[in-house]
C-alpha cells in the first residue's frame, strides 16, 4: 500500500511537470505568432503594372557628336587687298610668246652691271602703289624666315599639307617666326620695295613648290588644295 502512494506522489510530480512545461511551450509559440503578426502589413501590397514599368532600367541610346565637316582651303592671294596687279609672271621655258617670256624675267642692276633672271613665281602689287599686308595663302608652319638685303629682301617659307610649299620674297616688316603655326589669310608682314622689280613699287613675290618642284601660282590660287 505505501508503494502504491509513493508511485501515485512520483505520478504526480511528473504529470506537474509535463503540464508546466507543455504551458511554458504554448506561451511561448503565442508570444512569436504574436510578434510575427505585428510585423505583418495591415494592407496586403498589389503591385501595380505602371509600378513594374517603372523599375525596369531605362537605356537611352547615345547620340554620336556632330561633327561638322571641314572644308578643304583655297588657295589665297597673298596681299591684303583686291585691287592689285600682277607684275611678274612664272616663266615657262616652253612658251614661244615672247610677251609671256618678257613678263616672266627678272630685269635688275646690281653693283654696276645688268642682270636678268627667271621668275619661278608671280609678284604682286597693289594698283596705288601702297604698302599692303603680305598673307598665309594657305595654313601650315613657318619653315624659314631669311633675310638676303643685298637683292631679294626678307623670305619667308610656309610648309603646307599635301606636300605643298610656298616661298614669299621681298616681305617687309615680319611678324612671325621660325615654327610658328599660321592659318590660311594670317599677315605675315607688309609689302615692299625691291631691287628685282624696281619698276613694281610695293610688290611681293610668291613662289610654289609641290613635292620640291616648282608650278605655276596661276595654276593654285583661287583652286582647293585637294584638287591640286
Amino acid at each position: 500500500m505505501k508503494k502504491f502512494k509513493d508511485f501515485i506522489k512520483k505520478a504526480d510530480l511528473v504529470t506537474f511537470a509535463l503540464i508546466a512545461l507543455l504551458g511554458i511551450s504554448t506561451v511561448f509559440a503565442w508570444t512569436q505568432l504574436t510578434r510575427t503578426s505585428s510585423n505583418r502589413p495591415t494592407h496586403p501590397v498589389v503591385m501595380v503594372e505602371d509600378d513594374l514599368e517603372d523599375e525596369q532600367p531605362v537605356f537611352s541610346p547615345i547620340e554620336p557628336p556632330v561633327v561638322a565637316p571641314v572644308e578643304p582651303e583655297v588657295f589665297l592671294v597673298p596681299v591684303d587687298t583686291t585691287n592689285y596687279s600682277v607684275t611678274t609672271t612664272f616663266f615657262d621655258e616652253s612658251s614661244t610668246d615672247p610677251t609671256a617670256l618678257a613678263s616672266s624675267l627678272f630685269f635688275f642692276e646690281l653693283g654696276g652691271g645688268k642682270y636678268s633672271h627667271p621668275s619661278q613665281g608671280m609678284s604682286f602689287t597693289c594698283n596705288n602703289d601702297q604698302a599692303v599686308n603680305v598673307l598665309a595663302p594657305l595654313s601650315g608652319v613657318i619653315s624659314s624666315v631669311v633675310d638676303d638685303h643685298t637683292v631679294r629682301g626678307t623670305i619667308v617659307t610656309i610648309d603646307h599639307d599635301y606636300g605643298l610649299q610656298t616661298v614669299l620674297t621681298g616681305v617687309y616688316d615680319v611678324t612671325v617666326a621660325v615654327g610658328a603655326s599660321v592659318n590660311r589669310g594670317d599677315t605675315l608682314g607688309v609689302t615692299g620695295l625691291s631691287r628685282m622689280e624696281p619698276d613694281a613699287g610695293n610688290v611681293v613675290h610668291m613662289e610654289v613648290m609641290r613635292g620640291g618642284v616648282f608650278v605655276n601660282p596661276e595654276d593654285v590660287i583661287g583652286r582647293s588644295v585637294q584638287d591640286l
